[in-house]
């Protein structure tokens, strides 16, 4: 499926569970936006190592609800992103030396998730995943390069029922990717949530 695809089925989501709500389809939509962290990133052969600025992650998935109760809720969804972080500067044999670039990163994962549904409106959350990511990787010193990688990620949050089937709140991402010529690259973003439960 080509990405264009995949964007304009997670934009037509909630659109699509407005009418699914009134089956009682248990379909989930969610969207969340905030800053992302990165370790330093390194190159094991050339002992290049590139320190990152806080950038920028945004997210869409879309999810079902295998299990639902009064309680909790047992999920999977597929989820799309794009994350950007600038190049501050670059580190060779212990000294820093000027350095300009960015990393994209566009990862695609199928996490499992979990819902609590205490008797208060705030409902924590818990989900792991994994899948892709796609990597571009531009770079004063060298040509760009673009990789498809393996990734994984766990996530937990906590969001407020807003009103019936709107959800706003906060979130973490601990998502790692394996590219092939550079150590695993760590990404840590702290996100606003905004979920539309159906």
């Amino acid at each position: 499926m080509k990405l264009s695809s995949v964007c304009l089925c997670m934009l037509i989501a909630p659109f699509y569970c407005s009418h699914a709500s009134d089956a009682n389809i248990p379909v989930y939509f969610s969207f969340d936006a905030g800053a992302n962290l990165m370790g330093k990133v390194q190159h094991p052969s050339t002992d290049l190592t590139l320190s990152m600025e806080t950038g920028a992650r945004f997210d869409a998935a879309i999810g079902y609800n295998f299990f639902r109760s009064d309680i909790i809720n047992v999920g999977a969804d597929l989820e799309m992103g794009f994350i950007y972080n600038g190049i501050n500067h670059g580190t060779v044999d212990g000294e820093t030396v000027n350095a300009s670039g960015y990393l994209i990163q566009v990862p695609l994962l199928v996490n499992a998730r979990v819902q609590l549904i205490p008797s208060s409106n705030w409902n924590p959350y818990l989900s792991i995943g994994g899948g892709a990511i796609r990597s571009t990787l531009t770079f004063d010193w060298f040509h760009s390069s673009e990789e498809i990688e393996p990734a994984m990620q766990a996530a937990a949050g906590l969001t407020y029922d807003a009103g019936d089937i709107l959800s706003i709140g906060i979130g973490y991402k601990y998502l790692v990717a394996f590219p092939n010529d550079l150590r695993r690259v760590v990404n840590h973003a702290a996100l606003v949530v905004f979920a539309f439960n159906y």
